[in-house]
């Protein structure tokens, strides 16, 4: 009688995903470069190895590279594994993600308790791009769900506020009232302000701090005609 075909199996000629590989135990971490170099795997209990064609894409929140240096990640295994990077920058560096990933969680939650899909206040919206999210989507998903949870009405509130220990409150007393799309602009610009101050003007410097590209960069400069207001800061300190 033949078991459940393990994830290789189930992915032979097709992807499997692994998230958080950062975790996974040395000996797991044995048998999963085993399986990718060689490209088969060996049920468990014994038996012929199976041969699997299997396209590895694997997601980490940890830095890897420490864990060679703990000797807690295998260097041949990361090796193997970076093939073709991708780096997603954290949630507090692209606030304009924000608005639609928080429409999405609130559909899905709100389909899965069969209630009819709440309407965003402005004031929660403010709320969560105001917030730093140290736990990235992860956290704004939880707070979401929670939100919606305590929240009987048809209007989302950000009650309780998405605070974090020492963080600040969460909508700043001159950005009450103003529109989303107007907090996500000064927000943006004062990000690409900062960034260009910390790195004296440099835009390859100040681009990869903030984790955009350097003609991204070059747009939200002209956007906001920052080049200009270098210009005028600059003329008034020599005066």
């Amino acid at each position: 009688m033949r078991g459940r075909d393990g994830r290789f199996v189930q992915a032979d000629g097709g992807t499997l995903f692994l998230d958080e590989i950062g975790e996974m135990p040395l000996e797991q971490q044995v048998a999963l470069l085993s399986a990718i170099s060689n490209r088969e795997i060996t049920p468990v209990g014994g038996g012929n190895p199976i041969p699997v064609d299997v396209r590895i894409i694997a997601a980490t929140n940890v830095n890897l590279l420490q864990m060679l240096e703990q000797g807690t990640f295998r260097e041949d295994l990361y090796y193997r594994l970076h093939v073709i990077p991708i780096e997603i920058p954290p949630l507090r560096e692209r606030k304009a993600d924000i608005p639609a990933l928080a429409r999405h969680f609130v559909e899905l939650y709100a389909h899965q308790q069969e209630r009819k899909v709440p309407r965003l206040a402005r004031e929660f919206m403010a709320a969560l791009v105001q917030s730093d999210w140290p736990g990235n989507v992860r956290e704004l998903q939880n707070y979401v769900e929670r939100v919606l949870a305590m929240t009987p009405g048809d209007t989302l509130y950000p009650n309780p506020p998405p605070r974090h220990p020492g963080s600040e409150p969460s909508v700043p007393r001159r950005q009450r009232g103003m529109r989303l799309a107007d907090i996500v602009k000064e927000l943006e610009c004062s990000a690409v302000s900062d960034a260009l101050e910390r790195t004296r003007g440099n835009q390859s410097l100040a681009a990869r701090e903030l984790g955009m590209t350097e003609q991204s960069l070059r747009y939200r400069v002209r956007k906001y005609r920052l080049a200009d207001a270098r210009r005028n800061q600059r003329t008034r300190r020599n005066r």
